[in-house]
């Protein structure tokens, strides 16, 4: 999370990391950088991945969100986040941290709590008893918050002193905070509008504290843990998570959209032949950029992310303030001036006016998701027909598209798509419909020629169509492409080889 900034632009703190982190000073700005996290936090456009769950209690500033579950029930807050961190302490055992099993492993995703001037105080204690940093899974960020292993100071000006320890060096240094609760709240309220209802369902496994898990002193186990769920790993429809917007609404594409889902385009405003030709790359690399946080941006992320240092030049290759400004500008020319809102020195493209093919994918397959038999494969299908091509298709050898290899943003783009024809492809299978088996299929080989259960779904709908030569055809593929794309020695599984 960024914490503030300094002269060489945000200052981030690893929430898991810290484990605790309280928020102390100008009551107005300790609203403000918490309400500014939690929005950061829920509009990330991974954060239905990357947080187990994001929950805020003590104000309703930013309860709203999509994916913040508001505690009700604070006491049943505290217990599940306490039972989750004794399951995840006994997870990491000899790996020594989370960090170590995410490497090995998926599943291991935590919890956040960001609380509010106004939250219990007893409850705030036991949350950071449960907060074991590394290894539990478990963070709290709050106001006041007695016990933290770290601590931002921020005064009425903004000046603030951030302190805490990295390993067990002691860390303080001087940012300056600019949040402000007025600029949160209308954030937060254009971020709720964009995402649409959130959709619940009934809690799938909950994890209830009980006196033989141990937990912090003093915090009593409760019963009934509510519709908070600690679960042991990610859940599909896990209550709280948001469908950021219905099929119908996620299938239409806004007045401007901006496309990476195939090479990167832009369709509606004034379009690419606004700009000169020379300008055109480096400009549809910010708008990508931009399309693809889902969330307020600043100047000092859109140039760490477009330009990245360059050791063989003098500059680093670093942009300077009126490079990015001038860009901005032509970015603006593409899309329309009110297509890119700026507010307190960060930017985004307008919600609700501006949408990307990768959100709307994403949304419909999560709307998919929730849907059985052929409302589902018609949901899955509308998603995979937004798709073009290759995440950023022939963008990514560009310095500017940089950002897009270091978060592996393409291979999450791919495998989604991947994921969603072969769940197609399972669906059409078991209605009969070998036609949409063999088009499911084409479409997720495209990004991932080895997956072997599309090859698996191809078999089945030839077999059940009599075609056993094209079958046997394409189990000779399956296993031609495993050897070239895996190792050559890959064998088909025993699955694939009884079909």
């Amino acid at each position: 999370m960024c914490v503030g900034t300094d002269a060489e632009g945000g200052v981030l703190v690893n929430l898991e990391h810290a484990g605790s982190v309280s928020v102390e000073g100008d009551p107005g700005r300790v609203r403000g950088l918490l309400g500014e996290v939690l929005v950061g936090l829920s509009a990330s456009p991974w954060s239905h991945e990357a947080l187990l769950g994001l929950h805020t209690m003590g104000d309703a500033l930013g309860a709203d969100l999509p994916g913040v579950e508001a505690a009700l029930n604070a006491a049943a807050l505290v217990a599940a986040l306490d039972a989750s961190s004794d399951h995840r302490q006994a997870q990491v055992g000899a790996a020594g941290s989370l960090a170590a099993m995410r490497a090995v492993e998926a599943g291991v995703e935590p919890h956040v709590d960001v609380a509010f001037a106004g939250a219990p105080g007893d409850a705030l204690r036991c949350v950071v008893g449960a907060c074991v940093p590394d290894r539990s899974g478990v963070a709290v960020i709050a106001a006041g918050l007695e016990g933290a292993r770290w601590r931002v100071e921020v005064s009425a000006d903004g000046a603030a002193v951030v302190s805490g320890h990295a390993g067990d060096a002691p860390l303080r240094m001087a940012v300056h905070v600019d949040a402000r609760p007025e600029v949160v709240t209308a954030l937060a309220a254009d971020l709720a509008a964009a995402a649409g209802p959130v959709e619940t369902e009934p809690p799938t496994e909950v994890l209830e504290a009980s006196p033989e898990a141990g937990g912090a002193p003093g915090c009593a186990p409760v019963e009934e843990v509510g519709t908070v769920a600690a679960q042991a790993g990610p859940v599909p429809g896990r209550p709280g998570r948001p469908a950021h917007a219905s099929a119908l609404s996620a299938s239409e594409p806004a007045a401007v959209e901006v496309g990476v889902l195939g090479p990167v385009v832009v369709s509606g405003g004034a379009g690419v032949g606004a700009v000169e030709s020379s300008r055109r790359r480096p400009a549809l690399a910010l708008l990508a950029y931009l399309a693809t946080r889902s969330r307020p941006v600043s100047a000092a992320e859109i140039a760490a992310g477009l330009w990245p240092l360059d050791t063989g030049r003098d500059s680093l290759g670093e942009a300077t303030r009126g490079t990015l400004a001038n860009l901005m500008t032509k970015a603006r020319k593409i899309v329309g001036d009110e297509a890119v809102v700026s507010v307190g020195g960060t930017y985004q493209l307008a919600p609700g006016l501006v949408s990307c093919d990768w959100s709307r994918l994403d949304a419909m397959v999560r709307a998919a998701g929730a849907e059985r038999g052929p409302p589902a494969a018609a949901a899955y299908r509308r998603a995979l027909e937004v798709v073009r091509g290759t995440p950023f298709e022939g963008s990514l050898a560009d310095k500017h598209y940089e950002w897009v290899g270091a978060e592996k943003l393409d291979m999450h783009m791919a495998n989604r798509v991947v994921d969603a024809a072969e769940a197609l492809a399972e669906i059409a299978l078991e209605q009969g419909d070998h036609a949409t088996v063999l088009w499911a299929v084409k479409r997720g080989l495209a990004l991932a020629p080895s997956r072997e259960a599309l090859y698996q779904a191809w078999m089945h709908a030839l077999g059940c169509s009599g075609d056993a030569q094209r079958l046997k055809d394409v189990y000779g593929r399956c296993c031609s492409m495993l050897r070239s794309e895996i190792h050559a020695t890959e064998a088909p599984s025993a699955e694939t080889k009884l079909i």
